[in-house]
């Protein structure tokens, strides 16, 4: 209900969004809230750098951004992970997949509201599967905030997956 109000109210008012991104959107705001996403990190500010806050103000400050961004979070979002386990459920049984999801994410908690990480800690959980689980310690950018931690993840995982 939250995100069709803000889609029809905000996020599909360019005029709005170029507001916002002219008036709301600087550097400083940008540190801020990507330190709160890499909360987790041994030394965030080492993460959020000079480089990575003009990643994300350059784009913003170009004339089309509100329409891109507009159009990005009006689009229809295709198929959930949900829908498509329920639609492609016996073809990906047979598929290994392995998640490493930050077991301190606050954006998409693992066990919060997000069905996503309810579907997959069920899925690893389950015997009659190929999919595993990896809750490491990290935020929402688990690869980048702890990279040897969620690498050594999928490293291990491939290994099991490559006979020796």
């Amino acid at each position: 209900a939250i995100f069709t109000f803000l889609e029809s109210t905000v996020f599909g008012n360019v005029a709005l969004m170029e507001w916002i991104l002219d008036k709301v959107v600087t550097r400083n705001f940008l540190r801020k809230t990507l330190l709160q996403l890499y909360q987790n990190a041994a030394n965030p500010e080492d993460k959020v750098d000079n480089e990575l806050v003009e990643s994300l103000y350059e784009p913003a400050k170009d004339p089309n951004s509100a329409r891109v961004l507009s159009q990005i979070l009006t689009n229809e979002a295709g198929m959930t992970p949900m829908e498509v386990h329920a639609k492609y459920g016996p073809f990906l049984d047979d598929l290994p997949i392995h998640v490493v999801w930050g077991a301190a994410d606050t954006v998409t908690p693992v066990d919060g509201i997000g069905e996503v990480g309810q579907l997959y800690s069920a899925l690893g959980a389950a015997d009659d599967n190929k999919v595993t689980m990896d809750l490491v310690q990290a935020g929402h950018i688990a690869f980048d905030e702890a990279p040897d931690v969620a690498n050594g993840s999928m490293l291990g995982w491939l290994s099991s997956l490559v006979p020796a």
